[in-house]
């Protein structure tokens, strides 16, 4: 059974629908383009047979003053955001995405005049001054976060916490999109193009690139600690941890309603710190969310559990070869041996063959993951999934023998004798 559609469903549908809170506002700040509705001439008879009374007409005088000031209020927001105003808010965004934009939406509702910055996001004109968003991100925020207080629900939290924080990114960009779209008239809007290759990106498509990158890269880094501090056998720390996580948003968030530079300077340092540990840090959450996930979807998939071709993912308990430890790799049979390949985004796959000869290839179950020794030289043990329930299918599409197999080989035994 192919699980593609409901993973896509439970990845960009869920962030989709958060979203649509957002762009209430911006239909509203759309709606006020509108050229209110047009009148009619008087009619030949004189004032007393027009279709358009006194009141109705100052009604329309009235709405459209007011609709010029909301169009005059989005041009001022979009005016007064710089760069800052953008990369402040990341960092705490990419610790906890509902709880940044709650924090946000409830400064631009109730900041008043204790707020030092009236103006950009955090300003009583903002989209996120909206009641519909701060009570909806309240909510996704109490509900995303008492899982994560006790062991036995953070599981639960830590597989819809993808799902956060693409709400969190789609948000943050959908709001990028709807006060660039409302700023002044596409005839007074400055557009700068910058040549990368064959294609051609504007300004802010860059920003929202940046942006993107660097909610993805602390957010990893976040959620590696979180699976740890899941993994230390200490009850509270969990919820110690939770509330630490939500204190540095909150403080985060409020650095950045008083200074956004500040924010934006704080928020580069720990990209820079993410980023020197990413890789590290990506190919240990791939391999924990694997062992973690791989058994629980065979379960309620029944289909893959069963193997249908000759292929496995496996993870390297140490470095050797071009593949460092940890890495996703495929291991598939072919004509003279094995082959080992690592797929990587911006460069070719690496790749290592490892022939028949001298091989003996040998699967051992472990409690939490299964192990795959090629017993080649310079080759490590290979992790892999306690996806597949049929070892010894699996064993026989791979051209490999279980531990069980090759102990009654070494007794004489057949292998359908007990």
């Amino acid at each position: 059974m192919n699980t593609r559609p409901r993973f896509f469903v439970a990845r960009f549908l869920v962030p989709l629908l958060v979203v649509t809170a957002v762009c209430g506002q911006a239909v509203a700040l759309n709606s006020a383009n509108a050229s209110p509705v047009g009148t009619q001439d008087e009619s030949p008879t004189g004032g007393s047979g027009s279709l358009i009374t006194d009141e109705l007409q100052k009604q329309l005088e009235d709405d459209t003053a007011v609709s010029n000031a909301e169009i005059a209020a989005g041009s001022e927001i979009v005016a007064s955001l710089g760069i800052a105003d953008w990369l402040g808010p990341l960092a705490p965004m990419a610790l906890s995405p509902f709880f940044g934009v709650t924090c946000m939406s409830g400064m631009a509702l109730f900041g008043g005049d204790w707020l030092p910055m009236q103006s950009g996001l955090l300003s009583p004109n903002s989209p996120l001054a909206n009641p519909a968003v701060f009570w909806t991100f309240l909510v996704l925020t109490v509900l995303t976060s008492l899982p994560r207080l006790t062991k036995v629900s953070k599981p639960f939290a830590q597989a819809i916490d993808h799902v956060e924080a693409y709400a969190g990114l789609a948000t943050i960009l959908t709001l990028k999109i709807v006060l660039t779209l409302n700023a002044a008239e596409p005839d007074q809007t400055e557009v700068v193009y910058q040549q990368a290759g064959l294609f051609s990106f504007t300004a802010d498509m860059l920003l929202m690139l940046a942006m993107a990158i660097n909610m993805i890269v602390i957010h990893a880094v976040r959620f590696f600690f979180e699976f740890l501090i899941w993994a230390t056998p200490i009850p509270a720390i969990d919820a110690c941890f939770e509330a630490l996580n939500k204190a540095i948003c909150a403080g985060l968030m409020v650095l950045y309603a008083y200074s956004p530079i500040a924010a934006m300077v704080v928020n580069l340092l720990m990209l820079a710190a993410c980023l020197l540990v990413f890789n590290w840090v990506h190919r240990r959450v791939v391999f924990c969310r694997t062992m973690a996930l791989d058994p629980i979807l065979s379960a309620i998939f029944r289909a893959r559990a069963t193997p249908t071709e000759p292929k496995l993912v496996v993870f390297p308990q140490a470095a050797f070869g071009p593949f460092p430890t940890r890495a996703k790799l495929l291991l598939e049979p072919h004509d003279t041996g094995w082959r080992l390949t690592m797929r990587r985004w911006f460069r070719p796959s690496a790749t290592l063959d490892i022939a028949f000869e001298g091989c003996d290839p040998l699967m051992h179950t472990g409690i939490v993951a299964n192990t795959l020794d090629l017993n080649a030289d310079g080759t490590k043990p290979l992790s892999f999934s306690k996806r597949y329930r049929d070892l010894p299918a699996l064993a026989k599409q791979l051209r490999c023998s279980t531990q069980e197999a090759a102990a009654q080989a070494a007794s004489g035994a057949s292998p359908g004798v007990t």
